[in-house]
């Protein structure tokens, strides 16, 4: 199977479980129900072909698999692809975000602004 069919595959699965959730599909059903359908194995992701695009910090690899497209309620669903040692700069989202670990070890850090250029850190998760 090519690289694009089992992204669409993924997507596909994915269209499919908001739409059963459908008109009540917002970020907090979805994101209480995805993880569930994974870890009980109704759920299964191919993850062969999300890959970093380098091993540079820059090259994390984005993978968008679903864009709601109700504007009253947005939400995406992402796939990350990590390199061995790679990491994001510090940032802040828009938007409510869930992070679920699908393979291999990751460190996320909590960090507050203290001025318009810094931030302390205030919490870490490995």
């Amino acid at each position: 199977m090519g690289k694009k069919t089992i992204m669409t595959s993924n997507t596909v699965q994915i269209q499919k479980i908001i739409s059963q959730l459908a008109p009540n599909a917002t970020y907090d059903t979805a994101s209480e129900l995805i993880p569930t359908l994974i870890e009980e194995n109704q759920l299964t992701l191919d993850l062969s072909v999300y890959k970093p695009v380098n091993d540079t910090p820059e090259g994390v690899g984005r993978f968008l698999i679903y864009n709601h497209p109700d504007k009253d309620n947005p939400f995406s669903i992402w796939i990350f692809a990590f390199a061995s040692q790679q990491k994001t700069s510090i940032h802040d989202h828009k938007y409510k975000g869930t992070v679920m670990v699908l393979s291999g070890p990751i460190s996320e850090k909590l960090y507050q602004p203290t001025s318009k250029n810094t931030a302390r850190l205030i919490d870490r998760a490995d």
